[in-house]
């Protein structure tokens, strides 16, 4: 590590992140192998502040927990970071598209729904949750 290393306290100030939410992605193994004071304090590297601001920027884009140690683990491990984070961002932006796609086809059965007129055609008694029905 070699830098300065900070209390969970001091780490909550510096991103904004609750004491208990830093504590429970440190359990989680986010942060990997943590140093600990005499009296058990986690002691966190200066670099802990990037890898928080990291994390909230992976959470923004929908990355899991479990793909966020990932990276972070690449990250604090160097070499072929890039590499890994490419892969993973080119997962998350196939998955985003297909999310995409999906909602479009949604858009699309909802807004012809809503162009039929009501009434009671179809098996209920209101002829738009018969069509929703019917898809």
């Amino acid at each position: 590590m070699g830098g300065m290393e900070l209390r969970i306290g001091d780490l909550s100030r510096r991103t904004g992140l609750a004491v208990g939410t830093l504590r429970y992605y440190a359990d989680q193994g986010l942060f990997g192998k943590l140093s600990r004071t005499g009296k058990d304090y986690r002691l966190f590297p200066e670099e802990a502040v990037e890898w928080v601001r990291l994390l909230q920027a992976a959470q923004a884009a929908g990355f899991s927990l479990p793909e966020i140690r990932a990276m972070l683990g690449a990250l604090r491990q160097g070499g072929i970071c890039c590499q890994r984070m490419r892969q993973a961002l080119s997962g998350r932006l196939a998955s985003v598209r297909a999310q995409i796609r999906e909602l479009e086809v949604l858009e699309k059965r909802i807004a012809s729904t809503l162009e039929i007129p009501d009434g009671t055609e179809g098996p209920l008694p209101c002829s738009l949750a018969s069509r929703l029905m019917a898809g």
